[in-house]
């Protein structure tokens, strides 16, 4: 399965439907990432949407946000 989400709370409540009975691997931008032919038993998450914003703080350039800082919130 393939399911694109837009924001942290799509992407919790998704997570805490799948994690459960599926393997769940998150996909941020996707660029050099390759797939067995096989394909993948689970479900894939794409970010999209918040995740691909860019905030300027100052002197600080915010762009998204990580697949491992995700996790710590899910």
């Amino acid at each position: 399965y393939f399911c694109v989400v837009q924001n942290l709370e799509q992407l919790k409540r998704l997570f805490n439907i799948c994690s459960q009975k599926y393997n769940t691997f998150i996909l941020g931008n996707g660029t050099n990432m390759l797939f067995s032919d096989e394909g993948y038993r689970g479900v894939v998450i794409k970010l999209s949407g918040e995740f691909k914003k860019i905030e300027v703080l100052s002197e600080v350039i915010r762009a998204g946000s990580s697949v491992f800082k995700i996790k710590s919130f899910i």
